[in-house]
């Protein structure tokens, strides 16, 4: 994540584009994706390219030279073979590490799919700092890949902190999520599942007097 795969791919669709003597397909998994990519191209290099999505590309009938794919881990197994043969040269963006749905095609089916394949790996990822990246690689420390130039308006260091319990821990957070927020640059807390959200409510909701955290959908 941020190493500018949909980037190289917005650039390789404008050098498509500008061959005329090539038909070339844009497919990426939501229409928003979609139009990111888009936003990226001038209204002639758009109007010159199929855009599309995974779930939509069984509908086209035409047959292309190049079909340029992004996010390309999470697209459906009924869509995947149908990909392939949509066009004589694939060129595909994917992170297999950010596959998010179980119905997506596993690795192993993408690598048997567009067999062979000449492979380029992304290793810096433009939008960490230096701060993050020393504490992501004590944590995973077989991560492969390297730090971009900080922003500049991106120098808050980063924090180790303790807690003597959840709850206070719980608290602790919530300061810090609202001592760095503000108006046009907002924070957020990743908790991995709902399960673990409501435990972190529940423990909000009971140091702040709020009451009992309603079902989480």
């Amino acid at each position: 994540a941020g190493t500018g795969k949909t980037i190289v791919s917005t650039h390789i669709l404008k050098r498509l584009a500008a061959n005329r003597d090539t038909t070339t397909c844009f497919a990426t998994y939501t229409y928003a994706l979609k139009e990111m990519v888009e936003a990226g191209l001038t209204s002639t290099e758009v109007n010159s390219i199929s855009s599309t999505t995974f779930k939509s590309i069984r509908q086209l009938e035409d047959v292309f030279d190049v079909l340029v794919a992004d996010e390309f881990q999470d697209i459906p197994k009924k869509s995947l073979a149908v990909a392939v043969k949509k066009a004589s040269s694939l060129i595909i963006a994917a992170d297999p590490a950010q596959r998010i749905y179980r119905f997506s095609a596993k690795e192993e089916e993408l690598l048997r799919a567009v067999r062979p394949v000449k492979v380029h790996k992304l290793a810096t990822i433009h939008r960490i700092n230096l701060p993050v990246y020393t504490v992501a690689t004590t944590i995973f420390p077989a991560a492969e890949f390297s730090p971009g130039e900080a922003p500049d308006d991106d120098r808050e260091p980063v924090q180790i902190m303790s807690s003597a319990s959840r709850p206070i821990e719980s608290v602790a957070v919530l300061a810090e999520a609202t001592r760095i927020a503000k108006a046009g640059s907002p924070s957020a807390i990743l908790v991995p599942s709902n399960a673990l959200l409501k435990v972190f409510l529940s423990d909000i909701a009971a140091n702040t007097g709020w009451g009992t955290v309603p079902a989480i959908r």
